[in-house]
Order: structure tokens, then C-alpha cells, then sequence
């Protein structure tokens, strides 16, 4: 109910925008597409609802494809150094079998924040061009997660410049799109950015 007021409002006045719904329930996406959504992001990665990938693939609609981990995984894990390989295996797996069900247009997200530790982020930050070996678009969401504020002791609206700098590094290690809170400001930073690439 509160997804379709907020959709044909939308709709009614940006007619041309791309819509993009965030949810892990397949009953969800499927209204959500009927209602006029273009995208369905799915912040569990198809693992919480076993009906979700049949949705996307019969509307035929453009899939963010998280990556994220429970808290168990974590814990047992100490080498970092295989974090970002883990992730490049296990993206792999769900593209063939999203593929082989008919999702043509995947965008994986590695999930910064999603049930991983400060020093995973980082690694997967550092590491982020590994994933480029799977061609498919790349969304980071970065902005004004705890691994920028807690390290710098601030709160979350006090990280504009740590975001930049963060957006501006996932750039340059291959991310094709920018979920960010301060729209004009990463603006900015990505036409600076493409100026330099430009030279």
C-alpha cells in the first residue's frame, strides 16, 4: 500500500524516471513491476525468498543482485586476503543461474555494511576490481555507512567528504553505479572523475 501511492506519485511527475524498489519478498517485487517499478533490488540476494528470481525473470526486468552474509559466516572467517574471491565464486554462481532462468540484465552489489566487518569492507573496497571479471554493471553503496563515520568518530550525516572520497575510489576500481544520499555532490565528484579519464 505504501509502495503504490508512492510509485504513481512519483510517476506522475517524473514519467520518464527509472523506478527502483528495494525489497526481498517476491509478492512485493511483482506488484511493484505491475505498479510501474523498472527495477527490483534485492538487498538478500535472492536467499530470503525462494519465488524471487522466477519475478524478475517473467517480467523480464533489470535485477541488483546483493551480495550479503550472515553474522555465523563472518565470524568464522579470517582470511581476508579470499574475502573479494569468495564473493567473485559465489556472484558467478547466482549470474549462471540467474541467466540460465532468464534475467538477462544483473547488477551486482557487493553489499558494504550488509553483515560485514569494518576491515571486509575495506578489503572488498580495496579489492573491488576483482568483480569486474564478471561483466556485469556494478552498484556500490557507500554513502555515509558506519565502516566511513565510526572510524572517524562522527555521526552519519558528517561524512560527505569520506563518501566522496569512498565513491571516488569505488570508480576508480570499476563501479558503474552510485546509490548516494547527497545526489549533487556525487555529481560532482563523477564529473571530475570522467574529466580525468577523458585526458
Amino acid at each position: 500500500k505504501r509502495l503504490r501511492s508512492a510509485l504513481e506519485a512519483i510517476r506522475s511527475h517524473f514519467p520518464n524516471a527509472i523506478l527502483s524498489v528495494d525489497t526481498f519478498r517476491s509478492e512485493i517485487a511483482d506488484q511493484s513491476i505491475q505498479m510501474g517499478a523498472d527495477i527490483i533490488n534485492d538487498v538478500y540476494g535472492g536467499s530470503a525468498d525462494d519465488k524471487m528470481w522466477q519475478v524478475v525473470a517473467r517480467h523480464r526486468v533489470p535485477y541488483i543482485l546483493t551480495h550479503s552474509q550472515d553474522a555465523t559466516h563472518l565470524n568464522n572467517t579470517t582470511d581476508y586476503d579470499q574475502t573479494v574471491c569468495h564473493m567473485l565464486e559465489e556472484f558467478q554462481r547466482h549470474l549462471d543461474q540467474l541467466h540460465q532462468m532468464g534475467v538477462a540484465d544483473v547488477i551486482i552489489d557487493p553489499g558494504f555494511g550488509f553483515a560485514k566487518t569494518e576491515r571486509e569492507n575495506y578489503t572488498i573496497l580495496n579489492q573491488l576490481d576483482v568483480l569486474s571479471a564478471l561483466q556485469a554493471p556494478m552498484l556500490v553503496g557507500i554513502s555515509r555507512k558506519s565502516m566511513l563515520y565510526k572510524p572517524l568518530g562522527v555521526g552519519p550525516s558528517d561524512v560527505l567528504p569520506a563518501t566522496i572520497a569512498a565513491n571516488t575510489m569505488a570508480l576508480e576500481r570499476g563501479a558503474n553505479i552510485l546509490r548516494v544520499h547527497d545526489v549533487a555532490a556525487a555529481k560532482q565528484a563523477i564529473a571530475i572523475y570522467s574529466l580525468t579519464h577523458k585526458i
